[in-house]
């Protein structure tokens, strides 16, 4: 019998990555720049960090903070921190 490589399980919507509300993405000369509308703050990516935007602005599944190497972990963290990622569940991100 041969085995088969083990996929990950579904990711439920309350694990799920999701920008916050009036988060957005935006590529100015070549470099990601998130615009926090409610904040009315801008912030600077680099090309990997980028990546890693792009692809929680896409929904994708394979993106769980507990699966992620530890640089992304952290960058992660640090979104969350500063209330650039929705909550968990869909919750709005809580007040700084």
């Amino acid at each position: 019998m041969s085995k088969r490589p083990r996929r990950a399980p579904a990711t439920s919507d309350s694990e799920r990555l999701a920008p916050a509300a009036g988060v957005r993405l935006r590529i100015v000369d070549e470099e990601g720049v998130l615009f926090d509308a409610r904040r009315r703050t801008i912030y600077c990516l680099n090309t990997a960090a980028t990546l890693v935007w792009c692809r929680i602005e896409s929904g994708d599944a394979d993106l769980r903070a507990r699966d992620c190497d530890a640089a992304t972990r952290a960058i992660i963290a640090q979104w969350q921190a500063l209330g650039l990622l929705a909550a968990p569940g869909g919750a709005p991100p809580a007040a700084l």
